[in-house]
C-alpha cells in the first residue's frame, strides 16, 4: 500500500456517486481476483465496468484501507438486498411472503386488482418530485423495454393524483405504467423511502426489495435474468 498526499476520487457503486478517501490512510487496490493493482488501473477498470462491478472497502486498523473490485452476482444481490432492509423489520418480513390484496387505480380512474395481473411483477414506488426516482428513469425504461415482452409486468405506484402524474408524463418519457392515489397500498406495504423496488414471482411471492442498497435497477436486472430463463 502507498500513502497518498492528495485526496483520491474513486468511482463508487453508481456512476454519479464517488468516495473521497482519507488522505492519512495507506491505500491498496485489488482486482476481482484479489490481485494488487495500481490506482490508475483500478480506476480504468471501474470506468469500463461500472454496470457490472462495485467497490468493496475494508479498513485495516486505523491507518490503512483496501478497495477491491467485485462483480455483481445473484448471491451478492440477495445479500445486499437483505442488508439494505435489515434495519427495517417491516420490509424484511415481507421477503418470501405473498403480496396482500391490492386494488390499483389507473390515471383514467379505473380500478384493477393486482391479482388479475398474471406473471412476474415489478412494483416500483416513486413520485414526481423525487430526484433519486427521476435519476432511475433511463435505467427503468431500458428494463421495461427488455423484459415487458418476457411476461414481466412493471407496475408504478404513487400516492400522487392522476393530474400530477399526467402532467409529469407529458413532459417526461417514462414508460412505467403508474397507478395513482396509492397511499393505502404504500402504507400497507410499509414503504417509507423512495424509490423502492419490489419484485415478485408469478405466484405473487416477494423475492426482492431494494430501497437503500445498491442501485435497484442493476439488482433488479440480475434477478430478472434468472427468473425469465427458468
Amino acid at each position: 500500500m502507498k500513502r497518498l498526499a492528495l485526496s483520491l476520487l474513486l468511482f463508487s457503486t453508481t456512476v454519479a456517486q464517488s468516495q473521497v478517501i482519507e488522505t492519512a490512510k495507506r491505500i491498496g487496490f485489488y482486482d476481482t481476483d484479489n490481485k494488487k493493482i495500481t490506482m490508475e488501473t483500478f480506476n480504468l477498470i471501474m470506468k469500463k465496468n461500472h454496470e457490472s462491478m462495485f467497490v468493496r472497502r475494508k479498513d485495516h486498523g486505523s491507518d490503512s484501507v483496501s478497495f477491491t473490485l467485485t462483480k455483481y452476482t445473484l448471491s451478492q444481490i440477495k445479500e445486499d438486498s437483505l442488508a439494505a432492509v435489515k434495519r427495517d423489520n417491516d420490509l424484511q418480513n415481507l421477503i418470501n411472503s405473498k403480496l396482500p390484496p391490492i386494488v390499483l387505480k389507473t390515471v383514467s380512474g379505473d380500478s384493477i386488482s393486482i391479482a388479475s395481473i398474471k406473471g412476474i411483477k415489478v412494483l416500483h414506488f416513486w413520485f414526481t418530485a423525487c430526484q433519486p426516482c427521476l435519476d432511475e428513469i433511463p435505467a427503468m425504461n431500458r428494463l421495461i423495454k427488455k423484459y415487458s415482452k418476457l411476461n414481466v409486468n412493471f407496475i408504478g405506484l404513487t400516492y400522487e393524483s392522476s393530474d400530477q402524474v399526467k402532467k409529469f408524463m407529458l413532459k417526461n418519457k417514462f414508460d412505467l405504467p403508474t397507478y395513482v392515489d396509492a397511499a393505502q397500498t404504500i402504507e400497507k406495504l410499509k414503504i417509507t423511502s423512495y424509490p423502492t423496488t419490489m419484485l415478485t414471482d408469478e405466484y405473487n411471492k416477494i423475492l426482492f426489495i431494494d430501497n437503500k442498497g445498491i442501485s435497484a435497477t442493476r439488482a433488479l436486472e440480475l434477478y430478472l435474468s434468472q427468473l425469465v430463463i427458468r
